[in-house]
């Protein structure tokens, strides 16, 4: 039986392979090749003198810069689902958005 093991890790907030438990540290997993796993990106909330902004995931991207997931919103949390078939170090990336 074989296995992948995959990281993840954050920057402006905080990530991790279930929603219930994310964290700013880097979160690893090991799991059976073809098996089906989720990565989560929050971003961090930042309220100021007179405006709330936050850090929103515009994507997940594999260490040599390839993004395997884009995101088109400014929502604060984002998932992707996909198939382990092999090692895997993904990055989330952020963008500040102000309203």
């Amino acid at each position: 039986m074989y296995s992948s093991a995959g990281s993840v890790s954050g920057g402006k907030g905080k990530v991790g392979f279930s929603a219930g438990s994310l964290s700013y540290s880097t979160q690893t997993k090991t799991v059976k090749y073809g098996e089906e796993i989720t990565i989560y990106a929050e971003g961090d909330e930042i309220v100021g003198d007179y405006s709330v902004t936050h850090y929103y995931c515009t994507g997940f991207y594999l260490d040599s810069g390839v993004a395997i997931k884009t995101f088109s919103d400014t929502n604060r949390l984002h998932s992707y689902t996909f198939t382990a078939t092999r090692n895997m170090d993904i990055s989330a990336d952020w963008r500040k958005y102000d309203y």
